[in-house]
């Protein structure tokens, strides 16, 4: 059946079953619309932007998606019975009520917002946004705040939280729709506070648009998702969106060592708290730190005093994960006792510098860094730490920003003994035309082998590591599939490895 904007197929967090009937009327309160024709006294059963969805008495909006307009779908949804439509442009359709906006995204997003009656203004929401970090950063939260006895809700990358209870992620962020649905269930369901992802698409798209965000924290930024922003400048400005955002009353937490952190505390009204690993004017600093295959010991300077933490994460990239962390508990008000609890328990977020030890003499990690700044934080951070070679498999994910591809492979190059190439998430892209772009970064082909089949590299990395060697694959990291010509099989990079040391003899304690 013909989808509405090309969104995912996937499930998304709305209910399914039968919905309060509400007046229109109550969900324009400011909406900015262009005309409103029809009848008004209308009440809707609930609200689509998915054709396939749409049931008798729905409100339908039409969204220009990445490959299809939600336009051409106007017809199908009056056919299955919607009574009122939303959309940017006229045409020759009929509903009982036809509402013309500027913006359907926005105004997806507003009457979104008062159909659940504004739900993050009954919730403590945390907003993470930066290039690097984010999912880590959330999962952190989440793990001092529940040790400190508080309901959290988690929605980011790999998957959404209500509590305990667990939801797919379909996206890092999702559409407004089902963001403020999946917010109004948290509500219900006693959930005080919030820590979520904030992609760069999802502030430009205006998802986000309407979320009363109590704190925002930036982590960094680098080359990513040019694809969609086209510049780093576009791409820079997407993020203060969310800074811009912010009320008198919120807190921005910024990375003082990253200088983008200046541009969105000019742009914002809100208090601002800086975090550092390098200088002492931020008000939270690391004094100092030593890391090691095991975690991080490190002490801080913060407004409460000097707090000390023995971290089972390790890296640099990671402490400064850690510090935007501890400047964002602190502002929710938790002590330095409350806060060590959940800090020091933390394992890490699934497939970000995850390790596997089957008692081999070498290291296995998985990481998600698929970007040339995230390779190096985690490939300088192994390499400080390996006493033999550090062997690195990734490859590139198709229909992403292309340019990207050679500087990986620099990156790669400057820090690897060992480099094997093969297929991401190639998607409609021919993984070996991929494999070029990232070779034409490489000087040194000598210490590359390209093994397209990624089942068959990741067998060769776990073979080619000896005593004292480290194996990094990246890209992928919490990924359970792999996306070939619009089709995602099945794949468990941990699970292929695993099984190869399971070969080669050993044993998970």
């Amino acid at each position: 059946m013909p989808v509405s904007v090309g969104e995912s197929k996937e499930k998304t967090s709305r209910s399914k079953g039968p919905l309060v009937s509400i007046p229109v009327s109550k969900l324009l309160k400011g909406l900015q619309a262009k005309s409103i024709s029809g009848d008004t006294d209308l009440a809707i059963r609930a609200i689509q932007y998915d054709s396939r969805q749409v049931q008798t008495g729905d409100l339908f909006v039409a969204i220009k998606g990445f490959q299809r307009d939600g336009h051409d779908f106007v017809p199908q949804a009056l056919q299955k019975g919607a009574t009122v439509v939303v959309a940017e442009r006229d045409g020759d359709y009929h509903p009982q009520l036809k509402i013309l906006a500027e913006d359907s995204r926005l105004a997806l997003a507003q009457l979104a917002n008062n159909y659940y009656d504004h739900p993050s203004s009954k919730l403590s929401v945390v907003g993470v946004t930066g290039t690097n970090g984010k999912t880590t950063i959330t999962y952190w939260l989440k793990s001092i705040l529940e040790a400190a006895g508080q309901k959290t809700g988690l929605i980011g990358t790999v998957r959404y939280y209500i509590g305990e209870k667990e939801i797919t992620a379909t996206r890092t962020t999702p559409e407004s729709l089902d963001l403020q649905a999946l917010l109004d269930q948290m509500v219900k369901q006693g959930v005080k506070t919030v820590v979520m992802e904030v992609s760069s698409h999802a502030l430009e798209l205006k998802r986000v648009h309407g979320i009363d965000f109590k704190v925002a924290v930036f982590t960094n930024l680098t080359r990513e998702h040019l694809d969609f922003h086209g510049t780093m400048e576009n791409y820079r400005q997407s993020k203060g969106i969310l800074f811009r955002s912010l009320s008198p009353g919120s807190v921005a937490v910024l990375n003082w060592d990253d200088s983008n952190s200046r541009q969105y505390a000019n742009l914002t009204q809100a208090k601002r708290l800086f975090y550092s690993l390098k200088d002492n004017k931020a008000q939270i600093f690391a004094k100092d730190f030593k890391f090691s295959p095991k975690g991080t010991q490190a002490l801080f300077v913060t407004p409460q005093g000097e707090e000390s933490y023995q971290l089972k994460l390790t890296g640099e990239f990671n402490l400064s994960n850690f510090a935007a962390v501890l400047a964002t508990a602190q502002t929710s008000g938790l002590d330095y006792r409350q806060i060590r609890k959940g800090a020091e328990s933390f394992t890490g977020a699934p497939g970000r510098m995850q390790k596997i030890d089957w008692g081999q003499d070498f290291n296995i990690w998985i990481d998600y860094a698929h970007t040339p700044d995230g390779m190096e934080r985690v490939l300088s951070t192994i390499k400080s730490f390996t006493s033999g070679r550090l062997i690195v498999l990734f490859g590139c994910g198709g229909d992403r920003d292309k340019g990207k591809r050679p500087e990986m492979g620099k990156m790669a190059e400057q820090y690897a003994d060992l480099i094997i190439l093969s297929s991401d998430n190639p998607r409609s892209e021919d993984p070996a035309k991929i494999t070029e772009e990232i070779l034409s970064g490489i000087k040194d082909k000598n210490r590359v082998k390209v093994i397209l089949d990624r089942k068959e590299a990741l067998k060769l990395a776990v073979q080619s590591a000896n005593s004292k060697d480290s194996v990094l694959v990246t890209g992928k990291g919490h990924e359970d599939y792999q996306e070939i010509q619009g089709v995602k099989y099945p794949f468990s990079e941990r699970e292929i490895m695993e099984e190869e040391l399971r070969r080669q003899g050993h044993s998970k304690e």
